[in-house]
């Protein structure tokens, strides 16, 4: 099946943008989602740390499940969450109890499949998480040091830490 569009729904609009995409600025659950297509939700705070914990629930399980809940009303089939690795009921930390929800919510949908993405790490050109991200690229550089000597190592490390997933379906 080859791809001839893309369609974004999000809380606001991207710029620049190729003319093969159409995008929607709207929250999850009220834009129209429908037709023969895949869905990819990527809903989330982004810095969770900055939110209190209701205004981060309320983005990374309302939100997304909303998305998911249209999607399964307009007809989707096959649905896709960005989520992270360890999402856990159990888990002391809230993050991960929250993707943890949400999974189980889209679980709950019925979806004719279900894939959740899970990134070990999501590497920005920014640092946006202080610390945590100084530690994590100061590994990754010392990582690439005795790697130097192949072609583009800086962009493997930079792939490697980006694209650490766990799929499950």
């Amino acid at each position: 099946m080859l791809c001839t569009g893309l369609s974004l729904i999000g809380r606001r609009a991207v710029e620049g943008l190729s003319a093969k995409v159409s995008q929607q600025a709207a929250e999850p659950g009220t834009a129209d989602a429908a037709g023969d297509a895949n869905a990819f939700c990527t809903v989330g705070a982004g810095q969770p740390r900055k939110l209190s914990p209701e205004e981060h629930f309320r983005i990374d399980v309302e939100l997304a499940t909303a998305f998911a809940q249209a999607c399964r009303r307009g007809g989707i089939r096959p649905m896709s969450l960005l989520t992270s690795v360890g999402a856990n009921p159990a888990s002391r930390t809230c993050y991960l109890r929250i993707k943890d929800i949400v999974e189980n919510d889209f679980r709950a949908l019925g979806f004719e499949r279900t894939s959740f993405f899970r990134p070990s790490r999501l590497v920005t050109k920014v640092l946006r998480y202080g610390l945590q991200d100084r530690v994590t690229r100061s590994a990754s550089k010392a990582w690439a040091a005795p790697c130097a000597s192949m072609p583009s190592a800086p962009a493997a490390v930079e792939k490697f830490w980006s694209t650490r997933t766990s799929c499950v379906y």
